[in-house]
Parts: C-alpha cells; sequence; structure tokens
C-alpha cells in the first residue's frame, strides 16, 4: 500500500481526493473500459528483488522480484477482478478441487484431503502414493493467449477479455537495485508480476490440469501448488494409474506452455509396512522423479509414516527462536505488561502452532507434547510465575488453555466451516461404514480428520447441531446491496428522555404511517435464546438453540416476520424491531455480514416483485410501547422450540464456551493447586500497571516463589521457619506465622485473615506494604547472628548524609549491602552494651568536624580495597559507557541531529504518538518527503524556487516561498531549526507543516 508504481502516485494521495477528483477518476476508468485503450505507464513495472531466506546471494534464481505497479491501475483491476471472480464462481467454471485465492477456502482443505486420504488408506492396509509437482516460473510463463481461450471458452465476450487483453500486452519491466535502475526488459509471456488480476487469471489458466486425471487419481490444486495421489493394495496398480495420470499433465503442460521441475517435483510412498516394498518408479518426462521420505507441502511437512515428527521438530526450532522476543521483552522488573506480552505471545508464537494444527494435531501424544514446553515457557515469561510453577496454574493464571484444548476448538471450528460452505468438496463428506468398522478393530491406527471431529461433538454433545449454510457472492459486485430503516428518535437520548416522549413520539410516527400494518419483533436470551413476533391478530414464539446470540434471535424475527407477510395478500407492512445493531447490519452488506441477512435481502426483494411495501423502523426498548412490550414479554417466555440451524460465528463461541467448561470441570479437580484456593473460577483477571508488584503477585497467588521454591532448582532442602519449625511456604508466612501477627494485625486488620482475602482478584492494598515490613523483621535476623568482639565504649556517629541515615532507620529489600552490614555490626557492638547513636548534621554550614570530614574526604589519596556494591559498578560501567558514546557522538559533526541535539540526553517524548513520530523524523532529518527516493531509487526532490535539494532545515528555515508563515507563526523569517525542533518544540511547529501542506508527508 505504501510503495507507488513508476508514476509515482500512491494510494495515501489517492484516499485524500475530492469527490471531483474521484468522479472524474470513475470517468477515467470508464473511458479506459469502453474505448478499448489502455495508458501505456500502467503497463510498465519496477522490479525489486528479495533475496530468498537462506539462499546464495550470487546466484540470481534465488530472488523473489517484487514488482512495483500503478496503484490507479490496481483500483481498476480490484474492480474487474470482482466482477470475474463472480462470474467464474456463480457458473462454477473453478474445479472445487482449487482452493487457492477462493472465498471460503484455505491452504488446509489440500491438507486436510491429502491427510484424510492417507488415514483411510492406513485403516484400510493400503498404499498411498502422491506427487507434489513444481512449475517452473508458473506465471512468468503462463500463456497469454491461452488465458484469452480461456475467457471466450467461459461465454466471456466485450469489454472484459478486451479489457484483460489490452492489460496482459506490452508489459515492460526495469529492475532497481539500490537507487540504480536497468533498461527496460519486455514480457514477453506470463501474467505480471504484483498485479490484483495476476491471480485469478492464473488460477483459471491452470484450472483445467486437474481434468486430465483419471477417476482412480486424486488431485488438489492451491494456485500452483499441484499434488495428485492414488491409493490401492497393489503398488503395480498405483505406479500404473499415476504414470498414465502424469504423462496426461505433461502433455497438458506442454501444450499450455508450463514446465516442471523435475529437481523439485517428489513422490512419496506413505504406508504403514514394516517389510520391505518396492518403491514406486514414476517418469516425468524422461526422468525419474525422486521418491523422498519427507515432504513439506503449504507449509506442513508430511513424512511416509505420518507420524508428524519431523513438522513438529521444525517447528519447534522455529517457536525457540520466536520465543527470544518474549525473553526480551518479559523482564520481571521493567518488563511489558502482562497482556501486551501475551498479545505478542499470540501474534508471533501462537499463530505459528494454529497453522495447521487441525493436520498435525492427530499425532500421538509423545510428538505433540514436544511443542507444550514452548507453550509454558511463554505464559511463565509473560505472567512472570518462578520456573517450579506447575503448569495447570499457568493456565489458569494466564487465561490461556492447554494447547490440546485449543487444537480441539479449531478443529471444530475448521468442521463446522466445511458444513457451512455447500461448494466445498468436503460439505457432503461421511465416513463410510466399512472405514468405521475399521476404525474400531483397529483402534491403535490413529482415525481421520472427521472422526475426531465426531469424537468430539459426541464429547460435548452437539451431534445435531445444524449450521447455516453461508451462500457464495451472494451479491452482485456492481451493486450496493442493504435496507434502510426509519429512525423517528434519532434526535433523543434514551438517557435524558422521559418514557412518555416516546410514547408520544411513536404516536405521532403511526399518524404518518397509519395505512402501514404494524408487525413488531424481539429477542430475548436469558436461560435460552428466542424469539417472537407480534401481528395485528396474531402472535408466534419460539425458542432457538442455546447457541444462538441475541443479534441472531433479532435477525431471525424479522425473518420469520417476512416469511409470516409472505403467506398474506399484498399489502403495506412495517417491522418494528429494538435492535438497532441488527437494522444498521441490513443498510450496508459485506461478505462477512450475518448468513441470515442475505435471506432477510433476497425475501425481501420477492416480496417487493409481488407488490408488497415493507419498511423496517427501530423503537426504543421499555419504554412503554405497547407492541415492542408484547412481543419482549412473549419471546421471554416461549416455549416451543424450533429446529433452525445456527451461524457459524455463534457455533463457534458455543464450542468455546463447551471447552471452557471442560477446561473448568478439571480445574475443580485441582484442590491441591495452591491457585485453586484463590481463584475458584477460570476467568481473566486484571494485571497490575507495575511489571515487578504484577510478577510478585503472580508469584504470591500461584504459590511458588524464589524464597520457597528456589531448593527445588538447587537440589537444596526445602526453607523451615525458625520460628515455627515447619516448611516455609507463602501460606506460611501471609496467613499462619506466628512472628508476623502484629505486622497483620497492622496492615490487614486482622491476625486471621485468608489467602482470598489477600490475593483475589483485587488483592489487598496493604499486601506489599506488609511484605516490605516482614523483610525488615528478616534483615534484622540476620545481622543478630553476625556478633563480633569488640571494646565497650559510648559513641555518636554525625553524617550529613539523611539517605544513608534513613537506610539504616529502615531498611528492606534493595538496602544497599554496606548498610546492611553496618546493621549487623552496631547489633553486635549493642549486644556487648555498646552504646551507638546516629546523628544527622546539615552540611557545609561551619560546623567545625562536618567540614574537616569534607575536606579530608576530597583530598583523600589511601585507596581502600573493599569491594564493590554491584548497584555502584553498574552505575560506574554505564556512565564510563555513556562517555565514550558523547566522545563518539561529538565528531559527527555532519549528522543532521547533532546540531539540535550535542549532547545525549533524554528529552520528554509528545504525548500523542503520531506527533511524536513526527517531530522524532523532523529532528533526525529524514522524512518521507525528503528522503523516500533512497528506497525507490528515485531522484532527489528540489524545490523549484531556490533549485536546492529539500531538506527538513531549508523546509523550516531557508525556504523564502514560506517566510510569510514563518512571520506570521514564529514572529521571524529565519527561526533557529533549535528552537522549533528542540527539548521543548515550538507550539506552532505543527500548525505551519499543516499550512504549508507538508505535514502529511513527513
Amino acid at each position: 500500500k505504501t510503495s507507488p508504481g513508476p508514476d509515482n502516485i500512491s494510494y495515501l494521495m489517492l484516499q485524500h481526493l475530492s469527490d471531483t477528483s474521484l468522479q472524474n477518476l470513475l470517468f477515467l476508468y470508464n473511458r479506459i473500459w469502453q474505448e478499448h485503450s489502455f495508458p501505456s505507464c500502467w503497463q510498465q513495472a519496477i522490479i525489486i528483488p528479495i533475496l530468498k531466506p537462506g539462499k546464495e546471494p550470487s546466484d540470481p534464481r534465488n530472488y523473489r522480484p517484487i514488482a512495483l505497479t500503478s496503484c490507479l491501475c490496481k483500483i481498476l483491476e480490484k474492480m474487474v477482478n470482482k466482477r470475474l471472480i463472480y462470474y467464474l464462481e456463480i457458473n462454477k467454471i473453478f474445479s472445487p478441487f482449487q482452493s487457492g485465492f477462493r472465498q471460503g477456502r484455505c491452504t488446509v482443505d489440500n491438507l486436510l484431503a491429502l491427510e484424510t486420504e492417507i488415514r483411510n488408506a492406513f485403516i484400510r492396509r493400503q498404499h498411498t502414493v502422491a506427487i507434489f509437482f513444481d512449475i517452473e516460473k508458473a506465471y512468468d510463463r503462463s500463456w497469454r493467449f491461452g488465458i484469452l481461450r480461456d475467457l471466450y471458452e467461459c461465454n466471456l465476450r466485450g469489454n472484459l477479455p478486451i479489457f484483460i487483453q489490452n492489460f496482459l500486452k506490452l508489459r515492460k519491466f526495469r529492475v532497481q537495485i539500490g537507487n540504480q535502475l536497468s533498461d527496460y526488459f519486455i514480457q514477453e509471456e506470463g501474467v505480471p508480476q504484483g498485479s490484483v488480476l495476476s491471480v485469478t487469471l492464473f488460477a483459471l489458466k491452470i484450472n483445467d490440469i486437474l481434468k486430465q486425471l483419471p477417476p482412480s487419481v486424486k488431485g488438489f490444486l492451491y494456485v500452483d501448488d499441484l499434488y495428485i495421489s492414488c491409493t490401492g493394495d497393489n503398488i503395480n496398480f498405483i505406479e500404473r494409474q499415476l504414470q498414465l495420470a502424469v504423462n496426461k499433465i505433461q502433455q497438458w503442460s506442454t501444450f499450455h506452455g508450463f514446465t516442471f521441475s523435475t529437481a523439485k517435483t517428489s513422490c512419496i510412498h506413505f504406508c504403514r509396512k514394516r517389510r520391505l516394498h518396492p518403491e514406486p518408479e514414476i517418469l516425468l518426462g524422461s526422468q525419474l522423479i525422486t521418491v523422498v521420505d519427507e515432504v513439506k507441502f503449504l507449509g506442513i511437512t508430511f513424512d511416509k509414516k505420518l507420524t508428524f515428527r519431523p513438522h513438529v521438530i521444525k517447528l519447534r526450532k522455529k517457536l525457540d527462536k520466536a520465543l527470544n522476543i518474549l525473553k526480551v521483552l518479559s523482564n520481571t522488573s521493567w518488563g511489558a505488561s502482562r497482556t501486551s506480552l501475551l498479545r505478542v505471545y499470540r501474534a508471533a508464537i501462537l499463530s505459528k502452532m494454529d497453522y495447521g494444527c487441525v493436520i498435525y494435531g492427530s499425532a500421538r501424544q509423545s510428538v505433540l507434547k514436544i511443542l507444550d514446553p514452548v507453550h509454558h515457557s511463554a505464559l511463565r515469561l509473560c505472567s512472570g510465575a518462578f520456573r517450579t510453577s506447575p503448569v495447570e496454574s499457568l493456565y489458569v493464571e494466564c487465561c490461556e488453555p492447554p494447547l490440546d484444548h485449543r487444537r480441539k476448538m479449531l478443529t471444530l471450528h475448521f468442521y463446522y466451516k466445511i458444513l457451512s460452505l455447500p461448494e466445498h468438496p468436503f460439505f457432503k463428506y461421511k465416513q463410510s461404514q466399512f472405514i468405521l468398522r475399521l476404525q474400531k478393530a483397529r483402534p491403535c491406527v490413529i482415525p481421520s480428520f472427521f472422526t475426531r471431529a465426531s469424537e468430539f461433538l459426541n464429547n460435548l454433545d452437539l451431534e445435531n447441531l445444524q449450521v447455516v449454510p453461508v451462500l457464495k457472492y451472494p451479491l452482485t459486485p456492481w451493486n450496493s446491496h442493504g435496507l434502510k430503516f426509519l429512525n423517528p428518535f434519532k434526535t433523543f437520548d434514551k438517557a435524558n428522555t422521559a418514557p412518555i416522549v416516546y410514547q408520544q413520539l411513536f404516536a405521532d410516527h403511526r399518524d404518518l404511517y397509519h395505512n402501514f400494518i404494524p408487525v413488531f419483533t424481539d429477542g430475548s436470551k436469558c436461560s435460552s435464546t428466542s424469539f417472537a413476533c407480534v401481528f395485528i391478530n396474531s402472535t408466534l414464539s419460539f425458542q432457538l438453540h442455546s447457541s444462538c446470540s441475541i443479534f441472531t434471535a433479532e435477525i431471525t424475527a424479522i425473518l420469520h416476520a417476512l416469511y409470516q407477510i409472505s403467506n398474506s395478500p399484498p399489502d403495506n407492512y412495517i417491522i418494528y424491531s429494538d435492535s438497532f445493531s441488527a437494522l444498521e447490519s441490513m443498510t450496508s452488506l459485506h461478505r462477512f455480514s450475518h448468513p441470515l441477512i442475505f435471506n432477510i435481502l433476497e425475501l425481501h426483494d420477492r416480496l417487493a416483485c409481488r407488490g408488497f411495501s415493507v419498511l423496517l423502523c427501530w423503537v426504543p426498548s421499555h419504554v412503554g410501547i405497547s407492541g415492542n412490550e408484547h412481543a419482549d414479554n412473549l419471546a421471554k417466555s416461549a416455549t416451543d422450540s424450533i429446529n433452525c440451524p445456527v451461524p457459524l460465528s455463534d457455533i463457534k463461541k458455543y464450542v468455546k464456551i463447551k471447552l471452557d467448561s471442560n477446561w473448568q470441570s478439571q480445574w475443580n479437580l485441582k484442590e491441591a493447586n495452591k491457585l485453586h484456593s484463590i481463584k475458584h473460577l477460570i476467568t481473566c483477571w486484571p494485571s497490575l500497571p507495575h511489571r515487578k508488584l504484577d510478577t510478585v503477585l503472580t508469584r504470591l497467588r500461584i504459590g511458588h516463589t524464589r524464597f520457597t521454591h528456589r531448593h527445588l532448582l538447587l537440589g537444596e532442602p526445602a526453607p523451615l521457619c525458625t520460628a515455627c519449625q515447619c516448611q516455609m511456604t507463602v501460606l506460611h508466612i501471609l496467613i499462619e506465622c506466628r512472628q508476623f501477627n502484629h505486622q497483620r494485625i497492622r496492615c490487614f486488620h486482622s491476625s486471621s485473615i485468608t489467602l482470598k482475602d489477600i490475593l483475589h482478584k483485587d488483592p489487598h492494598p496493604q499486601l506489599f506494604t506488609f511484605l516490605r515490613m516482614i523483610a525488615e523483621l528478616t534483615a534484622i535476623f540476620l545481622a543478630l547472628e553476625r556478633i563480633s568482639d569488640l571494646l565497650e565504649h559510648k559513641f555518636c556517629i554525625y553524617s550529613d548524609s539523611k539517605s544513608a541515615l534513613e537506610a539504616l532507620d529502615h531498611p528492606q529489600n534493595g538496602t544497599h549491602p554496606l548498610a546492611l552490614d553496618i546493621l549487623c555490626l552496631l547489633q553486635s557492638l549493642q549486644a556487648r552494651d555498646f552504646q551507638i547513636l546516629f546523628c544527622w548534621l546539615p552540611g557545609h554550614v561551619g560546623i567545625q568536624g562536618n567540614e574537616l570530614a569534607d575536606a579530608a574526604a576530597k583530598t583523600a589519596t589511601t585507596s581502600w580495597q573493599q569491594p564493590l556494591p554491584y548497584t555502584d559498578i553498574k552505575k560506574f560501567t554505564s556512565n564510563h559507557v555513556h562517555n565514550l558514546w558523547q566522545i563518539s557522538w561529538d565528531r559527527q559533526v555532519s549528522n543532521k541531529l547533532h546540531s539540535i541535539k550535542p549532547r545525549i540526553t533524554l528529552w520528554p517524548a509528545l504525548p500523542v504518538r503520531e506527533l511524536d513520530v513526527r517531530m522524532t523524523r523532523l529532528r533526525i532529518g529524514h522524512t518521507r518527503f525528503t528522503h523516500k527516493y533512497l528506497l525507490f531509487g528515485e531522484r532527489v526532490p528540489r524545490c523549484n524556487t531556490c533549485h536546492v535539494d529539500f531538506t527538513v532545515i531549508h523546509i523550516l528555515t531557508e525556504c523564502p516561498l514560506f517566510n510569510h508563515h514563518r512571520l506570521n507563526f514564529f514572529k521571524t523569517s529565519s527561526p533557529d531549526i533549535c528552537d522549533l525542533v528542540g527539548d521543548r518544540p515550538h507550539p506552532n511547529v505543527f500548525i505551519f507543516l499543516k499550512i504549508i501542506a507538508f505535514y502529511h508527508f513527513i
């Protein structure tokens, strides 16, 4: 979106066009469409080569070409592409076994087809042989005349094929490396890279390849990723059938200009038999196709035994690398919040595990457990839990279920998605009774996807749940679709409007529409989901499946009202609903709209054709409108059930609720778990804003801390309470230990408080105060153990450091180690009748002893060989490195930022992120406008007034074109750049940039 083509017109520019300019652009598109012309600059592209990961840079074949084409052209392509796809899908021209870039289809469809065939073959003790083809330069070798011929055979005539013909011909490109551009090269064949239409045209061209297969051979296609497979008892029969299929595919590809790479095309023999058996020998042209033990297909590695162990091991290595992101961000003292870390985890790690898990999730538990440590480590990092924390506690504390739970959920989601798509090749798939009987007889063989899903459905009691079918492409792309609704109450705020006002407004509305028959609808969701319709002489109310949402109930009520209206003679009707969201969703339809809304739209159009006039109107609920109140009461009291299918979105939520209920049941059995006594229900609790405190709270809730459980890691004995002679636990320290009763009463106002009271969803506000107090007692206790033999004396020690004396008076966690040593020595001396006092006095006020000590400290020459505290070493190292950094920065005189910020110090950020980003770019001197040319190999932008290169300094302070605006906003025509973008930016700098139209190009 951010990379324009050769014409330098970006999407950002087009988004800011006025309505008049948009009309002119549409006029241009219509001329191109109707006059059969095509701008020559739209036929040009800039190719940027991107090295493929892990490839040798010296080989040109190891680069992926990224083409930059005109954004204006791509918008027109999208308009044409939507119409072309609609035509191809409505006329069922695409093969049902082609999944690439089709609505409702994905890569998992092809993976599912292969896994299902192999699993069924294993159950029948048969062989499955699959061949995975690699098409060399598939896009670049697509036959253009063949594409036009395919369009003709699809009965496409007129402007569309002519437009595509003009779009494909005379294509030129040049390669850009850095800021250097090559000469133009002519692309004689193939579809253009980076084009919106190219994917659809290529899919159409390669679509017929699956028609070449004999009946015994199956094939699935995802754009150019093709595999064919054959299953049988006899390997010789399979070999003959596949050789026949390969020969036909080879003939077809030769005729249509495609070439298969024999080096990358591979064959794999899936079989569970352990004894020696011959591998298939299949020729592609004159070369033998290589038989491999494993193959990577659409991101999933299939091995010949279908154990998925190679895939899981490779996935684990990728996840371990991604886990480093969390390790960097999750410091327990200053790290990111738990909410942010969990978001990163779900995006960077969990998404990788989710892909294809409905397929590789069929692996043995011993294989799948390889991934569990990644899940557990990530949750420990996100929550800050101690390393010995039980995994069940991690799941509940982070509200992230086990991976097995998630795999079941995604399996059922995908299963119901298939049932919602009537055009899906597995829509009517059912396991044969023979396969089911074999599965029962051979339980050691892993079942196929549909058998696994059926088991999950049976366990969750979801076998009778039906899903609403989603109609593919129900909307014509050249029309806008939707139903408008009336809202006579839109100027009134319900919170500040009395019910009597709404009743009067409704009465006035009915007077205006007195010739329309009123129908009231409403939905309800309490213990069950139900809806009701109220007509003048009749009513109806039904219960829906409990999985249906309140939104579905409201939509269903409107749909049933239309059904009832259709059984009456043509007349004027107005349907009243108190669901504003339901009515608003009908105003603008798209492919993600609720599926029942399309039924409403279709039925409404049919009624209009029959002479009905049906309006929709919103009314507020519970304001005394009699018809709405009647519908509301009927919906709540509905008892009769209606067997209606459930939308896929509601089913997904219901499946999650069911699985979460099972998880809750398992958690209820973990009564011995320390967290269970605090958190009975699995819900998401808010995290504390301070990372360190949130980490401490998490460890206290789980019951595993460094002090109480470190011995498990070091092989030491468990720590014992010296006062109670029992093992130290969080429960004992916070609740039971007698020596802390005084502190409990002081902080919690009770000595018999429970863990749940202290560590619940909203932790006790004095929790951390209590922990600090008992830490002081522990420090004093340790100091009493260190007694040294010293002479008896009385001393009064004076110091002008109040912080040092306060550290001695109030020791706590993090106290300077020398202060602890002093306390230890102090206690030792007091035990031998030493009397030592500490006294603070102000510095530099003429007190003789303090002045002498100050002078002596400044002139000291003898070194005291004493180990340095860790905190002082850190500060010294940091200051030393900072000084070296400052020296290095002082040499960067030519750096644009150096003139503004010569000293390395922390400047405050602006509170608005957008403004802060723009201020940063202005200070550094690199903006999108002034330096974009470095990325795209363009010329340096020049000022037409001054004939110099555009820079930030030139725009802000030098160019005379903007002197009037500088005087207006900065009170001078030549302001200093430091005054404008320094530590405290000028308050008018962004207003100035907006006035000169530079703000949006920073």
